[in-house]
């Protein structure tokens, strides 16, 4: 005697294109989820590498200033120039966009001086030094590198005792005892400004 066959258990066809629109839908959304992790990622890998460029930037800028000369003056300012101190000046530049100047000595440490101009250019903020020297009138800065991409503007302000802080391209009054030093960035209608104030030599 024959025994009827048994039920036989499987999905059927919707079931299966079911199971295997649900598994494209979730690896599309993982996937996505990926991508989105990975551009983040590289938009703070980025940010990170810009605002380590700003803070180098900044602190060359600080020791430049901290190594300024600070004895007699050895060398005029000239007509064009707004002096801070007898090694710090702003020179005023009818091309380029004004210049500021620092004598300080030799990376070198062979007691010779050097002449170094910190300038904003079309393509960012620049840092030029000239040949070490004994005397003045110590050669110009020629060599010259781009330290920090999109800057738009370089300010000073200077801190004068009994008057506050005074535009550095102003006449003072008296000898400053700080100095603020902005950059500029971004678009004009949004911009980003990183300051450091430091105490003059």
């Amino acid at each position: 005697m024959r025994r009827p066959p048994r039920d036989q258990a499987g999905f059927t066809l919707i079931e299966v294109l079911v199971a295997l629109a649900l598994m494209a839908l979730v690896s599309l959304m993982a996937w996505r989820g990926l991508a989105s992790v990975s551009s983040a990622r590289e938009r703070i890998e980025e940010q990170a590498e810009d605002i380590d460029a700003i803070v180098r930037t900044l602190g060359q800028m600080a020791r430049d200033v901290e190594l300024s000369y600070t004895g007699p003056g050895f060398e005029p300012a000239g007509l064009d120039a707004q002096p801070y101190t007898s090694g710090l000046r702003l020179l005023r530049r009818a091309s380029g966009g004004p210049v500021f100047e620092i004598l300080r000595p030799n990376p070198d440490g062979n007691g010779l001086w050097q002449r170094v101009q910190w300038q904003v250019r079309q393509d960012g903020l620049w840092r030029a030094s000239g040949p070490a020297a004994a005397r003045s009138p110590l050669p110009a800065a020629s060599d010259g590198i781009l330290l920090l991409p999109g800057t738009r503007a370089l300010k000073l302000r200077a801190w004068v005792p009994g008057s506050g802080w005074v535009d550095g391209d102003a006449s003072l009054a008296a000898s400053p005892a700080g100095l603020e030093i902005t950059l500029e960035r971004g678009s004009p209608g949004v911009p980003e400004r990183y300051t450091r104030v430091l105490e003059l030599p």
